[in-house]
């Protein structure tokens, strides 16, 4: 079942940066997340760069995928805020996220 205005950001980053970019008197709502690491790394999201959750370790190839179904969501950012991947190690961590905006 397909939930009305839901979106997929597919990503690749070597080094922390922005996933989906901050949408002005919008929230985003987070109900979809699939994660994999080249390399040993540590990652965790943040909003507007507020950490959302402390810091998971994943070993080469290592990730997750984690959902739920909307309306529902994992998490959901600030007005207005990014989602964002802060990575500590080299390597990369790719994938797919999940959202739906909110106003």
């Amino acid at each position: 079942m397909s939930f009305v205005g839901e979106k997929h950001e597919a990503f690749e980053l070597t080094s922390s940066g922005e996933v989906i970019a901050g949408v002005t008197n919008k929230r985003l709502a987070i109900f979809a997340i699939k994660l994999t690491c080249s390399a040993a790394l540590t990652v965790k999201w943040q909003c507007g760069g507020v950490d959302l959750e402390g810091g998971q370790s994943y070993p080469a190839t290592g990730g997750y995928v984690e959902f739920v179904t909307p309306p529902s969501y994992l998490f959901r950012c600030a007005y207005g805020s990014a989602l964002s991947l802060n990575i500590v190690g080299t390597g990369t961590a790719a994938g797919r996220v999940s959202y739906y905006l909110e106003d």
